[in-house]
């Protein structure tokens, strides 16, 4: 595949439904769900190691099952209590996660845009909120919320390239 075709179909479609997995998905709280959001972060993480990637992914999955099937433990309980009843801290923690993994869309930043990077991930901050607020408030959520992130990607990088053909 073309390079620059390889890169859209990332940016614009890849990303945006692994964030939203990720990010959105989890939301909602279920085993299966969080199972998957975990398991998508640790895969992405390691993405330059493919081999490491799956055998970590692979772990967490039959660890993840373990803690969250196992009666004995109770994780599955404190975590819907955690859900149930200080929701709107999970909801801003992930939105807080959504903003701080795009600082790593930005290469060499010197010590004072590390310092301003509160103020460089202000719209990722609305558009968490935005997406969140989709994901639980309408049933399809989640697809509206994958859809709106898609655009959103595929209008940046239009942007982008008309601003800078040779990118």
């Amino acid at each position: 595949m073309d390079l620059i075709l390889q890169k859209v179909v990332i940016i614009a479609v890849v990303g945006p439904v692994c964030e939203e997995l990720i990010f959105r998905l989890p939301l909602i709280f279920t085993k299966r769900n969080l199972l998957i959001a975990i398991v998508l972060l640790v895969f992405l993480l390691n993405k330059s190691d493919i081999p490491r990637a799956i055998v970590l992914s692979i772990v967490i999955i039959g660890v993840g099952l373990f803690l969250l099937y196992y009666k004995k433990f109770r994780i599955t309980e404190f975590l819907e209590n955690v859900w149930k009843n200080h929701y709107t801290f999970v909801f801003y923690i992930f939105v807080l996660l959504f903003a701080c993994i795009h600082i790593t869309n930005y290469r060499d930043l010197s010590f004072i845009q590390y310092c301003l990077t509160p103020l460089i991930v202000v719209p990722q901050l609305i558009m968490g909120i935005f997406f969140g607020y989709t994901r639980v408030r309408y049933k399809n959520g989640l697809i509206i919320s994958i859809f709106m992130h898609i655009c959103l990607n595929s209008l940046s990088l239009l942007f982008a390239f008309r601003l800078n053909p040779d990118s």
